[in-house]
């Protein structure tokens, strides 16, 4: 007797309008994220890119095996899959995004082409405020008269103890914002981005007075337009503050705001400024038409995926059995729930295809995750390169069709 091939699988149902409207609203959110946080945040969002992509395309090839050998092409996989990618990405975004409103009022303006003029802001009332205070605890005789460096380091050590340091998700419920210098002054608290801001801010300030205390006509000795220039600059994880001076010959630098006010530890030391910041606009500090700095794309890139000394800063120290079992077996969860979406398997007689797909899931979904403290003592910039290598095929893997449900159709 010949083997004769059973019945076809029946067709996956194909995503509602509802389904539709949720990946829809996902992508949109996830892609205003993405459009707007340039650099750091953005190019570190990609990553969802990267896990989703793979996954649409095994379920457009699963699509395609199921159509064979009829000439009709079938998407019903696919559909499911872009839906659920969609799904995935927006909820995620929402997690670390969760305040929208002030992500449409404020953070498209704050980033737009005009966020020098919006972000480093010497001449408001606020930051006059401060200023007089600053001046108050350091009289401006004593103050100027020391050397460039020490009069950074008393306003370095001013801003970290007048701003709090807060993260921006425990006030604002995103995981990274734009604080302006009021917002930061008003409520006396910020991360770094926030401290930064105030410092430039407050630099400037002072450079003002130095110049307008002094006679206009001084000869030879007349002061210089500004006495300070001062930047905030974007890295992985940190923000801090870049002041040069330019009274002196040599035009001296100085890094604020280097370690942060973030636990004992603080935050990392300056990096390269190879992501963005606020640079001085041609016209000076108080030109309002002017543009940020943006690094290559590809320099902005590896620069995101591969900073991670978070990980060995804040993170390690976390990494209990505990976490590490609890991580994985949360990040394989959602996984499973993406490929029991795009398969069906929620359903009673697909449930026997589920449950091998949940054993590994759980299972390699632990061992990314204790492979990753081991990637954070031996070499941290391997981290998300990591967890995109491991996490990537375990997803396709959940896709792949379930061989012995279907060696179960054929008679004899």
């Amino acid at each position: 007797a010949g083997g004769k091939a059973g019945p076809r699988a029946p067709a996956p149902t194909a995503p509602g309008a509802a389904a539709w409207a949720a990946a829809v609203l996902g992508f949109g959110y996830y892609g205003l994220v993405v459009a707007t946080f340039w650099n750091f945040i953005s190019y570190l969002f990609l990553t969802g890119l990267v896990l989703v992509l793979p996954a649409v395309w095994a379920a457009h090839q699963l699509d395609r095996q199921r159509a064979a050998p009829s000439s009709s092409a079938a998407a019903g996989l696919r559909d499911r899959a872009v839906v659920a990618s969609g799904v995935l990405l927006g909820v995620l975004t929402l997690v670390c995004f969760l305040n929208v409103p002030r992500m449409v009022e404020t953070e498209l303006a704050r980033r737009g082409p005009h966020r020098n003029a919006l972000m480093i802001t010497p001449d408001h009332t606020l930051v006059q405020q401060l200023r007089a205070e600053f001046l108050h605890q350091h009289p401006p005789d004593a103050f100027f008269n020391q050397s460039f460096h020490a009069q950074m380091d008393l306003v370095d050590v001013f801003v970290r103890d007048t701003i709090t340091w807060q993260s921006d998700y425990g006030h604002w419920h995103m995981i990274g914002t734009y604080l302006s210098p009021a917002e930061v002054i008003t409520l006396r608290r910020g991360d770094c981005q926030g401290q930064a801001v105030v410092t430039a801010s407050l630099l400037l300030a002072l450079s003002n007075f130095y110049v307008s205390s002094h006679a206009i006509n001084c000869g030879p000795l007349r002061p210089p337009p500004q006495l300070y220039q001062a930047w905030v600059v974007e890295t992985p994880f940190h923000w801090w503050t870049h002041a040069r001076s330019l009274a002196s010959a040599d035009y001296a630098d100085h890094y604020l705001n280097a370690h942060g006010s973030a636990g004992q530890l603080g935050s990392v030391s300056p990096q390269p400024a190879t992501l963005s910041f606020t640079s001085p606009p041609p016209g000076g500090f108080n030109e309002t038409s002017s543009t940020a700095y943006v690094a290559p794309p590809w320099t902005a890139l590896a620069v995101s995926w591969t900073g991670m000394h978070i990980f060995v800063r804040d993170v390690l120290a976390s990494l209990t059995v505990t976490t590490l079992v609890l991580y994985g077996t949360v990040v394989g969860t959602v996984l499973l729930a993406f490929a029991a979406y795009v398969l069906q398997l929620y359903t009673a007689p697909s449930l026997v295809g589920l449950l091998p797909r949940a054993a590994a899931a759980g299972l390699l979904g632990n061992l990314a995750f204790f492979l990753l403290k081991f990637w954070i003592l031996v070499f941290y910039p391997a981290c998300v390169l990591h967890l995109l290598g491991a996490l990537v095929p375990l997803l396709v893997l959940l896709l792949q069709p379930n061989t012995t449900a279907t060696t179960n159709t054929t008679t004899t």
